[in-house]
């Protein structure tokens, strides 16, 4: 399967050199959906940040790449959470916030790595709007409840 993904990143990048003046972001979201795959995040970034500039004009094309990038640094403050570099981890979420403020699970994950900073009210903030936009959310609940026992 990596070895497809390899082949598309190669594709994707010469159908990218060749359109010349009339590039577009097609052929870059999907590069960096592959790169994405191949857990070459940054390069996927990269992709992803090229294809937003070109969709500018397009909201929903636009929406789409920035939900992308959103995953990715999701995943990446995941990744840093993990390995106990939550400062670094809060700001790897609150990007993907930046990028798309709809999902609760993002809230979530900066409240978690904010609890490990010490800094109570921003986890509190976030854990309440996790809970505004996922009133099911259940572990926002069982972090809010420890926060705020009352």
């Amino acid at each position: 399967m990596e070895k497809r993904f390899e082949e598309a990143v190669l594709t994707f990048g010469q159908a990218i050199d060749a359109s010349g003046d009339s590039v577009v972001a097609a052929p870059f979201t999907n590069r960096a959906d592959c790169l994405r795959q191949l857990d070459r995040p940054s390069e996927a970034l990269v992709d992803y940040e090229r294809a937003a500039d070109l969709a500018a004009a397009d909201p929903e094309a636009l929406w789409q790449i920035r939900t992308r990038m959103a995953m990715l640094h999701n995943d990446s403050g995941t990744r840093l959470f993990n390995h106990a570099q939550a400062r670094k981890a809060a700001l790897a979420f609150s990007r993907a916030i930046e990028c798309n403020p709809r999902v609760s699970r993002f809230y979530l994950n900066r409240a978690e790595a904010t609890v490990q900073l010490n800094r109570f009210e921003l986890a509190r903030d976030d854990l309440l709007v996790a809970l505004r936009l996922d009133p099911k959310n259940h572990r926002a609940r069982t972090l809010l409840a420890g926060l705020c026992p009352s």
